[in-house]
């Protein structure tokens, strides 16, 4: 599992630095200058200090300088790295921003579709309840004209018995 994230996770960062525009290195230089991070253009190596005839700076000064350019390297080395890495997370971004796009509409598709089933739920139960009621009402006749008909026999009943003990 953990070997199947980190491969995921190589690819995406092959997949991005592949994306990215290859720069010469004079360009990448230029652009250091730009921003205050690039090499100085004559950079002396220790040797080539050593042959010169006339020493321009003191031998600390020329060591500062070697030191600080190694630095000056290592700083632009990591602020390339970091523009990689930055180039990465925006391409990443940008994929799961079209992801949750398409989720969102899917989501969409199917909150409708939801929508329209509770819409028929709801004409059900309300046919239901009016069935219901329409019902209820049905019986509650039918319930009155069985008492009204058991009332109505039962006064024939009465009036056939006075009827009958009056004639003995």
């Amino acid at each position: 599992m953990a070997n199947t994230e980190e491969k995921l996770e190589q690819q995406e960062q092959v997949q991005a630095t592949e994306a990215l525009p290859t720069e010469t290195e004079a360009e990448q230089t230029e652009q250091m200058d730009d921003i205050g991070f690039g090499a100085p253009s004559t950079v002396y190596s220790e040797e080539e200090w050593e042959q010169q005839r006339v020493k321009s700076w003191p031998r600390q000064i020329h060591v500062f300088g070697t030191r600080q350019n190694q630095v000056n390297r290592g700083t632009a080395a990591r602020l390339r790295t970091l523009e990689i890495e930055n180039r990465t997370l925006k391409l990443k971004m940008e994929q799961l921003e079209k992801e949750l796009e398409a989720v969102q509409v899917r989501e969409k598709k199917s909150l409708g579709r939801v929508a329209v089933m509770i819409d028929r739920m709801q004409a059900e139960l309300d046919r239901v309840r009016l069935s219901n009621q329409l019902n209820s009402n049905a019986v509650d006749r039918l319930m009155k004209r069985a008492q009204e008909e058991d009332e109505a026999a039962l006064t024939e009943d009465i009036e056939s018995t006075d009827a009958t003990e009056s004639d003995e």
